[in-house]
């Protein structure tokens, strides 16, 4: 038996699992409201990454299309990627999954039914997941480099034409700082 079949009766908990165990890279306090609020505009970041999350479960255990992955994926890491979180705890709830397959899978009643081949092909696909999710995260962490980057151009150069250390020609975008 595939360990999909083994966790889907079981996969609100599953899920509730790992949302639980996602809060945990935040403050108690914190935490414990993304975990409190079930209003999704009293609480967007809870809201969003508790769907999110059913989202994939909902395409890991199906399809496991990758491309049905990626939207939900990319919308917890968007988030993840704007806070001050270390990249490793930012992702890190995606290897959680392993972690709570094993528990899920209470051995008294699996024993003999999961192979170590579907072990590792489930280990497999979520190391496929974490790679995505790496891929996402260093494409939003880039972009706000790109926009920081771009703010501290534009804060000096609107610096330098008060100091009228430049000067502004009406038609004409200043190169001076692009150099």
């Amino acid at each position: 038996m595939s360990i999909e079949n083994l966790l889907l009766p079981r996969k609100k908990e599953l899920l509730e699992s790992w949302f639980d165990l996602f809060t945990r890279a935040y403050a108690p306090e914190a935490a414990a409201m993304l975990k409190r609020e079930s209003n999704r505009f009293a609480n967007p970041v809870g809201q969003t990454t508790l769907s999110s999350m059913a989202d994939i479960l909902d395409e890991f255990f199906g399809e496991n299309r990758m491309d049905e992955i990626l939207l939900p994926l990319d919308r917890i890491i968007r988030i993840r990627a704007v806070q001050d979180l270390a990249p490793s705890r930012a992702l890190a709830f995606v290897f959680l999954l392993k972690d709570l397959a094993r528990r899920f899978m209470d051995t008294d009643t699996t024993q003999g039914k999961v192979e170590l081949s579907d072990l590792a092909e489930f280990d497999a696909r979520v190391d496929g997941l974490a790679l995505a999710a790496m891929d996402v995260y260093s494409k939003c962490r880039e972009t706000l480099h790109e926009i920081r980057i771009n703010e501290i151009k534009n804060r000096t150069n609107r610096l330098l034409l008060r100091a009228r250390v430049i000067v502004e020609v009406p038609g004409c975008r200043s190169e001076s700082l692009d150099h």
